[in-house]
């Protein structure tokens, strides 16, 4: 079932090449690219792994602030009244097309994208007591003028390196507070 992804929501300012421009610009016997280009990956890799698989607050270069990974209780809210506020849960989105799919038999996936109000599925997480991992960038010792306007993206394979981390191997990450 494939309805289309569409353009991509982040487009990266920076990448691999700019930051090899400016390295050969610097340094005084530069690499090849390719050169380059591997080690780069191997160390992303080294610290990655590190932030991973030790819970390790990793200490970004020129006072930027820290990255690490937490943990973050994921329950809905329940009012007074009973109605339930479902915006820090995750949807589970194979399990809602399974569900819309039984419910709309005679609809494809384009139709069935279009219904409005579709009732989806959400992760509870029971399989690590309602926790999920994230990725964060901490700013508070980073002196970057604007820096709330900075945001840092991970790439699909590194969250799902996270949660691999979380739900297979037992990692524990310490807890981050929402309030």
């Amino acid at each position: 079932m494939f309805c289309g992804r569409g353009k991509n929501k982040i487009h990266p300012d920076y990448g691999i090449r700019d930051i090899y421009k400016y390295y050969q610009e610097n340094a005084k016997k530069p690499l090849d690219y390719k050169t380059f280009r591997s080690v780069w990956l191997e160390i992303a890799k080294i610290i990655i792994r590190l932030i991973v698989f030790r819970n390790v607050d990793f200490a970004l270069p020129a006072r930027l602030g820290s990255l690490y990974a937490r943990k973050i209780k994921s329950e809905p809210i329940v009012k007074e009244d009973g109605t339930v506020i479902k915006n820090r849960l995750s949807i589970n989105y194979k399990a809602s097309w399974a569900k819309w799919i039984r419910d709309y038999p005679d609809k494809d996936a384009h139709e069935i994208a279009k219904i409005k109000n579709k009732v989806p599925v959400y992760h509870l997480n029971e399989h690590t007591d309602g926790y999920q991992v994230k990725w964060k960038w901490d700013k508070f010792t980073c002196t970057v003028k604007n820096q709330a306007i900075y945001s840092l993206g991970m790439t699909r394979e590194n969250r799902q390196i996270l949660s691999n981390a979380f739900g297979n191997f037992n990692t524990d990450y310490y807890q981050y507070s929402r309030k």
